[in-house]
């Protein structure tokens, strides 16, 4: 029924004819199912597929400006086996924009390695946080693709006017009567689904896999082309899961690793797109699986977005000299919030 265009090996059709090196686990389905891309297999040659059980469509891990991996076949629906190319545009989220200098942001996940920073030194510059990343720091900015609800998050996060919270739309109104603030929390249309070539085109966020892809999308729109990563691992050991105080299951733990794969190869896919577009990601743990994106220390991070601020500040009419002290910023900006235990 299909052929991988990767590594050219075919798939018959028949599970029972199918050859060793296309099967990978014992879940492989046939290449199609039923004419709506049901392909749970991966060709173990290439590895460039993963299909995702449940799903009524499929999720092809496209590389840019290469035939499509996996399998071909004319009466696929979808149209995703053929060779992609990132659309042209950007698409409108509609989400109010306020002008801003600085174009450089510390997006904070979830691995452990965030907490093994000094992160006092993020007070006065501009941050980005996901899921409970705001029980170890409060960001200016945060941003979640599951009910926001769900999470436990500090005393106060919900009437802090400090920190914007971006959550999909159809869980806008459970959240209402936590934020008295009008501008505390801001609502965007998202889908799971995932086609690397609309990831900027589109006008609604596509997060695939990960809320961290969310967050990159409406960074974008808000004119932010410089973004540090802090404590993303991309692999999770049971004894010590998250930055924030939080246990996880075995079953748990597998299934975040399996994940960290699939974000591997998104990340893989939308690189070239974001910094055709001016978008630049660097990766702040020199230990992280996540190696597509250049390694930046923490300290020096730190000092070229202090020094963009500085720069921000001055203008380009300064009333002030640089010898004249560091730059000032809101008040109570961010906070180090010490993780309270039940």
């Amino acid at each position: 029924m299909g052929t991988c265009l990767a590594c050219g090996d075919r798939d018959p059709g028949d599970p029972g004819e199918r050859s060793p090196i296309l099967q990978r686990r014992s879940r492989i389905a046939p290449a199609l199912e039923d004419r709506v891309c049901l392909n749970l297999g991966t060709c173990s040659a290439c590895n460039h597929y993963g299909g995702q059980e449940g799903l009524g469509h499929s999720r092809c891990l496209l590389v840019a400006d290469k035939a499509i991996p996996a399998w071909q076949d004319d009466m696929c629906p979808s149209g995703l086996w053929e060779a992609a190319h990132a659309r042209s545009g950007v698409g409108d989220l509609g989400i109010p924009t306020e002008p801003d200098p600085a174009q450089t942001v510390f997006l904070l996940c979830g691995g452990p390695s965030l907490a093994d920073l000094d992160l006092d030194e993020l007070r006065l510059l501009h941050t980005a946080g996901v899921n409970n990343t705001a029980r170890v720091f409060m960001p200016d900015l945060w941003f979640c693709v599951d009910d926001p609800l769900g999470f436990n998050m500090p005393a106060g996060f919900w009437s802090r006017p400090h920190t914007t919270k971006f959550i999909p739309n159809r869980y806008h109104t459970s959240t209402r009567p936590y934020c008295p603030s009008v501008k505390g929390v801001i609502p965007y249309n998202e889908t799971m689904s995932w086609e690397w070539s609309k990831y900027l085109s589109e006008e609604r966020v596509l997060w695939g896999v990960s809320v961290m892809f969310a967050a990159i999308r409406v960074l974008f729109h808000l004119g932010i082309r410089r973004i540090f990563l802090l404590g993303c691992d991309l692999h999770m050991d049971k004894d010590r899961p998250y930055a924030a105080d939080e246990p996880a299951t075995d079953l748990h733990v597998r299934s975040n690793n399996r994940a960290y794969e699939d974000i591997k190869t998104q990340f893989q896919q939308i690189r070239g797109l974001l910094e055709d577009n001016g978008m630049h990601l660097f990766n702040c743990n020199p230990d992280s699986k996540l190696t597509i994106f250049p390694f930046m220390a923490y300290n020096q991070a730190l000092s070229l977005a202090k020094q963009e601020s500085v720069n921000a500040l001055l203008g380009p009419n300064p009333t002030i000299g640089p010898s004249d002290g560091p730059p000032g910023g809101p008040a109570q900006r961010n906070d180090v919030l010490d993780v309270v235990h039940a």
